[in-house]
């Protein structure tokens, strides 16, 4: 999915965190300063994705 969104010109990564014994990973797009940004950045990918996502707020690590 990363190299299926990277090619349509989305930033995406993969991100792992350990849950519940083992490994868990995510699909996320992009890195971006605002909520604001974050919703104008789904209007021009969600309906393309046609699946669920949603807007996460992440800590810097």
């Amino acid at each position: 999915m990363v190299k299926r969104l990277g090619e349509a010109g989305y930033p995406a990564f993969v991100e792992d965190r350990a849950y519940k014994g083992g490994a868990w990973y995510t699909v996320r797009i992009g890195h971006y300063g605002s909520r604001k940004e974050a919703e104008s950045a789904i209007q021009s990918f969600g309906e393309e994705l046609k699946t669920n996502y949603w807007i996460d707020k992440v800590k810097a690590k």
